[in-house]
């Protein structure tokens, strides 16, 4: 049994962490960072990316004329179905997720919230 259990929050990235997964260069940021998403995904968990924070974190990197950082990104975020589109549900569950300390549980149909 995995010592994760399913009932467990699915982290949602914002713009600062997933910047940091996306830069070129190996930090001590950046490798606490790698470091962590690494043992999430080896344990089976996921990470979840609202395309708010895809959007903005895409628009900085092409103004900044970052195109390996947006190759990066891209690839990230279509692996494993991570990214959560804009929508009214998702918009309301990650806000209520991030808010209240509710869990969300990824679904065929998208994510539910789970409870406390």
């Amino acid at each position: 049994m995995s010592e994760y259990s399913i009932r467990e929050p699915i982290p949602f990235l914002h713009s600062g962490s997933l910047g940091l997964i996306t830069h070129p260069w190996q930090t001590e940021e950046v490798e606490a960072i790698t470091s962590w998403l690494s043992q999430m995904l080896k344990h089976g968990r996921r990470v979840l990316i609202p395309a708010i924070v895809y959007y903005e974190l895409k628009r900085e990197l092409l103004r900044a004329d970052k195109p390996f950082s947006v190759d990066r990104l891209d690839l990230f975020t279509k692996a494993s179905n991570r990214y959560i589109p804009l929508t009214d549900e998702a918009l309301a569950l990650v806000s209520r997720t991030l808010g209240n300390g509710s869990t969300a549980e990824a679904t065929d149909g998208g994510f539910q919230e789970s409870g406390h």
